[in-house]
């Protein structure tokens, strides 16, 4: 009788330098964060996309360029026309592979929080690659300045960081990281993992955003490869957010979900109040690979049932293809069994030979890359323009945004 297995996938994954997001409580409002477990709940969305996301980002340091200055900006969370200069914040230091996200609060009426990427004020006369760095990081498929314009359709992006204003207003705000709270009130760590995905570029729609370049300006399709992939078909949007209409996709497995679970998109407008958090879905994944993030996510675990089913399931990410190897005696594994490719969901194969001993193991290998990584291979950096008049005038930076998010999430 064939005997239960549990088996790890087995294809090494090189270790990869993280991200670090760092938190700052500097703007109007920070004290809400005083509260219990609010700074916590925070912290735990930072960690989760922290551990996820590997671009080596450049540092933004103006004591490394001669006459550089600049001045950190946000959209007003009120009037999102408004663009907020943070003079406090002049001459921000950025350290390499580090994002700022700075967290404040105050009523914003019937919207649970508001977040955005952060834009810049940029100095007259600094060098030209000193204005790249503070805007692209030095990610080349990110945008580029260029003869004093912006190049259009960039395929990455690499913000210094951004802002999150959480809704000071409603008194029943749930900070825990390990219960969800359903209709009682909205859950703080649902609603960072959400506005944090907006500061890191989904839904930023703006002509420095690699988002606004997948998305379909007459239909408000979004475009990318993998995300049409997980979806089975370009994802609606309106601008900034999902639009799934009844259609859930598979939970990345974290926060208590089950990798696979049926869910809505994290990115959706407004998510209905449930006794679980609502956490990133495949297709929230594949939109951040699809405008340019690197991540390195983590093989888990399969699982092989008991006798006489001999299913083995394998947890899967679109963009992966997943080979089921069997062995009798782990002395040979031979040719493939099947080949699995990845959706999301967690996919099963059954043995066809279930009575017979046999021991299994998955190997994951990239499907499919995402074209914006591809295309950002061919894209060079703009040369430096060090020699261009100090007098030159940098270009208006594209307005800061920042979403308008549903009160339920």
């Amino acid at each position: 009788m064939k005997l239960p297995l549990l088996a790890l996938t087995l294809l090494p994954c090189a270790v990869a330098q993280a991200l670090t997001i760092e938190l700052r409580y500097e703007l109007p409002g920070s004290q809400f964060y005083d509260q219990p477990g609010a700074k916590a709940a925070l912290r735990a969305a930072a960690d989760f996309y922290e551990k996820l996301i590997t671009d080596q980002l450049g540092a933004i340091n103006p004591g490394q360029f001669a006459g550089a200055t600049w001045t950190p900006t946000y959209a007003d969370p009120l009037t999102p026309a408004t663009t907020v200069n943070m003079t406090a914040q002049a001459g921000l230091v950025v350290p390499a592979n580090t994002i700022i996200i700075y967290a404040g609060a105050m009523d914003l009426g019937m919207a649970a929080a508001r977040a955005g990427a952060g834009g810049a004020l940029l100095n007259v006369g600094g060098p030209v690659t000193w204005w790249n760095q503070v805007v692209n990081r030095g990610e080349p498929g990110a945008v580029q300045i260029v003869s004093g314009n912006y190049t259009l359709n960039p395929i990455d992006f690499a913000p210094w960081g951004g802002v999150i204003f959480f809704n000071s207003a409603i008194n029943n705000w749930n900070f825990s990281t390990t219960d969800a709270t359903g209709i009682a009130g909205p859950d703080a760590l649902s609603v960072a993992l959400h506005e944090m995905g907006h500061i890191l570029g989904l839904g930023t729609y703006r002509a420095d955003c690699s988002w606004t370049t997948r998305i379909n300006s007459s239909n408000g399709l979004f475009t990318g490869p993998l995300a049409t992939l997980s979806f089975g078909a370009n994802p609606q949007t309106d601008g900034v957010h999902v639009l799934p209409g009844v259609t859930k996709g598979g939970a990345y497995g974290c926060f208590g979900i089950d990798h696979g679970k049926l869910v809505f998109p994290l990115m959706s407008a407004n998510l209905p109040a449930s006794d679980v958090f609502h956490v990133p879905t495949d297709l929230d994944l594949a939109m951040l690979r699809d405008i340019g993030w690197e991540l390195s996510i983590p093989n888990r675990a399969i699982s092989v049932a008991t006798s006489p089913l001999g299913r083995v399931s394998v947890p899967t990410t679109t963009g992966f293809s997943y080979e089921i190897y069997r062995s009798s005696d782990l002395s040979a594994w031979g040719l493939p069994a099947t080949v699995l490719e990845g959706n999301g969901k967690v996919l099963n194969w059954t043995d066809p030979n279930p009575s017979a001993k046999a021991f299994f193991r998955a190997n994951r290998n990239p499907a499919v890359a995402a074209a914006s990584m591809e295309a950002a291979a061919a894209v060079k950096k703009a040369a430096g323009d060090d020699a261009i008049p100090a007098a030159l005038i940098p270009p208006s930076a594209p307005s800061p945004v920042m979403c308008d998010c549903g009160r339920v999430h």
